[in-house]
């Protein structure tokens, strides 16, 4: 079934044939009602709801969270040129927030045309519409007609989509009959499938049982190698000062190592550094955050950026000392947090974005592919433009992405460290 709302009158497609019928219909008690936060001030008055709809939604991310998006907002989103808020809430007959679309506009660089993105675009690894289980189909729909009649926009920008996310599960793109739309496979994301049915170390040995003796004998050999070495603690940020000292080291020994590449590193402006800063505490906050750190008498010498959510684990950033590589050391943190993954009885170790080849040894070859929705209204003429400067901006990523890989390969002399974001 498949619904293309208009002002006063919708089609209602099925399988056998259509039907039109009054657009209020589609609205009539049951449904889900819309209304659009435009200003910061709204936006922050929803932190307790949209945790709530967090908590009642089976396919949220971290990236989905309130933390993570309110952060990215004030700290980035608000100061890019032209930019407005265009977050949809979704309510029931009785006001339970049901759903959210959380998107912004802002004036596209290459037209002075209005582009419409999801919030935390260029920062979060995945994007999605959020809806509570049970909800989703419902919240698809209101996303189509909001699409049409709530929000102002001329090209839609959706990247990220998620596989097995609510969009790409309820929704494909030759549905949305009243927009032309180019689809593009945008970027792979290796995940590493927890063994269940066993518990703490015993399941930690079944899941080493699945490497090679090669892999099983790094594993122990780097950590051994370490407390021969070094006074050795590893430890899971669990307070603010923690994750302050984790986070400073973290920004200096990631930037150090692309600098020497002549790369800027995604920490170079203030404004990232200050966006992951308070995300990242409000994230602790939340029991969300899982960052992980190793001191080597005394000093952080290698930092690994995760988040806890619904049984997975996510692997955002890491920073490692580049004059200690032939230790190994992002092999051995990575180590400790698929470790406290499996200790705590997650299902999935996810590495996010990037094919690199460290995350293929751990991952065994599985993976996921993140989607590009490109979309304008039917009667956009300049859409054949906005499609060949996509192509080409996809094209100049991936030859750049090669470029910066194959630098790491040059300047690093650890597995993990190869392939960084």
């Amino acid at each position: 079934m498949r619904w293309e709302h208009g002002s006063f009158f919708s089609i209602i497609r099925l399988s056998r044939g259509a039907f039109v019928v009054p657009t209020f219909v589609l609205l009539l008690p049951g449904m889900l009602h819309a209304t659009v936060v435009t200003q910061i001030s709204e936006f922050s008055g929803l932190r307790a709801e949209w945790f709530n709809l967090i908590s009642r939604s089976s396919s949220a991310t971290v990236f989905d969270t309130f933390e993570w998006q309110f952060c990215w907002w004030r700290r980035i989103g608000k100061k890019r040129p032209g930019s407005k808020l265009q977050i949809v809430l979704l309510r029931d007959d009785s006001g339970l927030l049901i759903g959210i679309l959380p998107l912004y506009t802002k004036i596209w660089a290459c037209w002075p045309m209005r582009r419409l993105y999801f919030i935390g675009s260029g920062f979060s690894d995945y994007h999605d519409v959020i809806a509570a289980t049970g909800y989703e189909e419902g919240v698809v729909r209101e996303f189509q007609r909001c699409l049409i009649e709530l929000i102002k926009w001329s090209i839609a920008d959706l990247n990220q989509l998620r596989e097995g996310g609510v969009l790409r599960n309820y929704l494909q793109p030759e549905d949305l009959t009243v927009f032309n739309i180019l689809e593009l496979a945008q970027e792979e994301c290796p995940y590493l499938a927890l063994p269940q049915g066993s518990k703490g170390e015993e399941r930690w040995e079944l899941l080493l049982a699945g490497y090679s003796k090669k892999m099983r004998g790094n594993v122990r050999y780097y950590n051994r190698a370490l407390d021969r070495v070094y006074s050795v603690e590893r430890i899971v940020a669990g307070t603010r000062d923690e994750v302050n000292e984790a986070l400073t080291a973290l920004f200096i020994l990631h930037q150090r190592r692309w600098n020497e590449r002549w790369l800027p590193g995604v920490f170079y402006s203030r404004a990232a550094r200050d966006f992951h800063r308070a995300a990242a505490t409000d994230l602790l906050d939340r029991g969300l955050l899982r960052l992980h750190y190793l001191k080597l008498d005394n000093s952080v010498e290698a930092v690994l950026y995760c988040f806890s959510l619904k049984g997975v684990s996510s692997y955002y950033q890491g920073g490692f000392e580049p004059t200690l590589s032939r230790l190994s050391l992002g092999s051995v943190v990575t180590g400790l947090a698929i470790h406290q993954a499996v200790i705590g009885d997650d299902i999935k170790f996810d590495f996010l974005r990037g094919n690199e080849p460290y995350k293929r040894r751990w991952t065994l070859g599985a993976s996921a592919w993140n989607h590009r929705w490109v979309m304008a209204r039917k009667n956009f003429l300049p859409f054949p433009g906005v499609v060949a400067v996509t192509r080409l901006e996809l094209r100049v990523e991936h030859r750049l992405k090669e470029w910066m890989h194959h630098q790491g390969s040059r300047k690093s002399g650890d597995p993990a460290e190869k392939g960084d974001k």
